[in-house]
């Protein structure tokens, strides 16, 4: 379960509590006005409880297909990145260019 911290830090990055199969929540954003979408986990799938487990950012298409994902060593690894640029194409960029090269 996610503590109000947590939660409010991923809120902060503008990400939402979503409910996804199984009576299961996830972090997610749309991406795109397409339906394209990330969810953001932890490498089980779960929600993240704390600040410094590692999280996964994974990118789906309109249709729930999974495009690729990312794993960051903790939250504010993932935080640094996502808030470096404005749009979120850009975004989704870094963090692809960083994937290629520092992930766990």
């Amino acid at each position: 379960m996610m503590n109000n911290q947590v939660q409010e830090f991923y809120t902060s990055l503008g990400f939402e509590l979503t409910d996804i199969e199984d009576d299961l929540q996830a972090l997610s954003m749309e991406t795109d006005g397409d339906g394209q979408y990330v969810l953001l986990t932890t490498e089980e799938g779960m929600l993240p409880a704390n600040l410094e487990e590692p999280v996964v950012l994974a990118l789906y298409s309109p249709t729930g297909a999974y495009q690729w994902s990312a794993t960051f060593k903790t939250p504010l690894v993932f935080q640094a990145l996502w808030t470096s640029c404005e749009k979120i194409e850009e975004k989704l960029h870094t963090i692809l260019a960083y994937r290629s090269t520092n992930e766990i």
